[in-house]
C-alpha cells in the first residue's frame, strides 16, 4: 500500500449493464379461496390479490400454519396442483400462486397483471381449478385467462369441469369455445386429477426447443379413459386437446397442442425468439454510449439479430441453415426516419425446426 493509498484509498469496481432475461420455466398457479379448505386466518398470509413464490411444498406448508378445526393447506386446490407440478422427476425451480377474488371478468383480469406487477417471472399460466364451460363463453368471466396470456405472451393450460363436451366435439367444447386464443392448451382430465398442471410441471423444467410435450408420462397422475372416438373427437380441426391416457401398456400425453392447431414446442419456441430479440436489443442500445446511425451502427444490430437467431437454432427452435437476415444500407433509409433515430427493415425467416411423432415403414421381406 502506498502513502496515497493510505489516505486516500479508492476502490472501483467495474459493472457492465445488463437486462434479467425472462423465464420460461415457471408457473403461476391462480387460486380462488375455497370455504371449505380455506382458513381465516390465511388471509394474513395471502390476501386476495396477492401471491408468492415456493420452491418446494414444504414450504408451502411452513407458510400456512395449521387452522382452525383442523384445517391444513394441504387439503386446498392450489396446493394440489403445486404437488403435481412438482412431482415430477424434473422439478421446476419455484413456482407462484396467486389467490384471485370471485368476481368479473374485469376482476380476474386486474388480479392477473397485479400478479405480474408483484412478479413478472412466470410463464406458465396454471388455474387450480377447471374450467366450467359456460364461464368461458364470451363475456364469461373465465374468458379473462387465455385472453391475459395472449396479450402478455405467456402460455395458459387448463382443462373443463368434465370431458363431454370435448369428447363428443360439441359446439360448447372448451378446445372450440377457446379456438381462436394462440396461448391455450386444454387437456382432458377425470375429476380429482390434476393431468394440466402435472403436464406443466413435466415440461417447464425444460429450455424451449429441447424437448416437445407430446408421449411424456406423468408422475402420480391416473390416465383418462376414453375411446378411439373420444381421441378423434378431440385431435381434429376446430376442437384441438390433449389427453394423458393408455397407449400400449404406457400412460403418455397426446397430442401436445395449442387451442389453435399450434404445436405446443412451436408456440414457446416463437415466444422466446421474440423476447430474446427484444432483450438483445435493448441490452446493446443500454449497454453503448452511442451506437451510430450508419452502415456500421446498422450492422451492429444485425449482428445481434444474427446471435439471437443461430441461439435459437443450436437450442433446436430453428433450422440454423434457413436462417436469413436482410438490413438496409444507410443510404436508402428515409431522412425522415434518421431524424426520428428509428432504423427500420431488419427482416428475418427461418424454418422450425420440428419434431418426429410418427412414421412409416415400409418393407418387403423375399424368400
Amino acid at each position: 500500500m502506498s502513502d496515497l493509498d493510505r489516505i486516500v484509498n479508492v476502490r472501483i469496481s467495474k459493472e457492465t449493464a445488463t437486462l434479467s432475461q425472462k423465464s420460461f420455466g415457471v408457473p403461476l398457479i391462480p387460486f380462488e379461496a375455497d370455504e371449505t379448505s380455506w382458513d381465516d386466518n390465511w388471509d394474513s398470509v395471502l390476501d386476495e390479490g396477492q401471491s408468492k413464490t415456493f420452491s418446494t411444498t414444504g414450504e408451502i406448508l411452513e407458510a400456512f400454519p395449521k387452522g382452525t378445526a383442523g384445517k391444513s393447506v394441504a387439503d386446498t386446490d392450489f396446493y394440489k396442483a403445486a404437488q403435481a407440478i412438482l412431482a415430477q422427476p424434473t422439478k421446476v425451480k419455484k413456482l407462484q400462486v396467486g389467490r384471485i377474488i370471485h368476481g368479473s371478468a374485469a376482476d380476474l383480469t386486474e388480479n392477473l397483471e397485479g400478479f405480474a406487477h408483484q412478479d413478472s417471472d412466470f410463464y406458465f399460466i396454471v388455474p387450480a381449478f377447471a374450467i366450467p364451460e359456460t364461464e368461458a363463453v364470451v363475456g364469461g368471466r373465465y374468458r379473462a385467462l387465455p385472453q391475459f396470456a395472449d396479450e402478455t405472451e405467456r402460455i395458459l393450460f387448463c382443462s373443463p369441469t368434465n370431458n363431454a363436451n370435448l369428447f363428443s366435439n360439441s359446439a360448447n367444447s372448451l378446445a372450440k369455445l377457446w379456438g381462436s386464443f394462440t396461448k391455450c392448451v386444454v387437456m382432458a382430465a377425470q375429476a380429482g386429477e390434476w393431468n394440466w398442471a402435472a403436464w406443466v410441471g413435466e415440461g417447464a423444467p425444460f429450455d424451449p426447443g429441447s424437448s416437445t410435450w407430446a408421449y411424456k408420462r406423468l408422475a402420480t397422475i391416473t390416465p383418462t379413459k376414453a375411446t378411439s372416438g373420444d381421441f378423434s373427437n378431440i385431435t381434429r380441426e376446430g376442437n384441438w386437446a390433449n389427453i394423458y391416457h393408455d397407449i400400449y401398456g404406457q400412460s403418455i400425453t397426446e397430442e401436445g397442442k395449442c387451442t389453435s392447431g399450434e404445436w405446443i414446442d412451436v408456440e414457446i419456441g416463437i415466444d422466446w425468439i421474440r423476447i430474446r430479440l427484444q432483450e438483445a436489443i435493448y441490452t446493446k442500445l443500454v449497454q453503448a454510449r452511442k451506437i451510430p446511425f450508419d452502415d456500421v451502427g446498422i450492422q451492429i444490430i444485425h449482428s445481434e439479430v444474427g446471435s439471437i437467431l443461430q441461439d435459437g437454432a443450436k437450442k433446436g427452435i430453428i433450422q440454423g441453415n434457413t436462417i436469413e437476415i436482410s438490413s438496409p444500407l444507410f443510404a436508402d433509409i428515409p431522412k425522415a426516419l434518421v431524424g426520428k433515430r428509428h432504423l427500420p427493415d431488419i427482416n428475418f425467416s427461418a424454418a422450425v425446426q420440428g419434431a418426429i411423432y410418427a412414421t412409416t415403414i415400409n418393407g418387403k421381406i423375399t424368400l
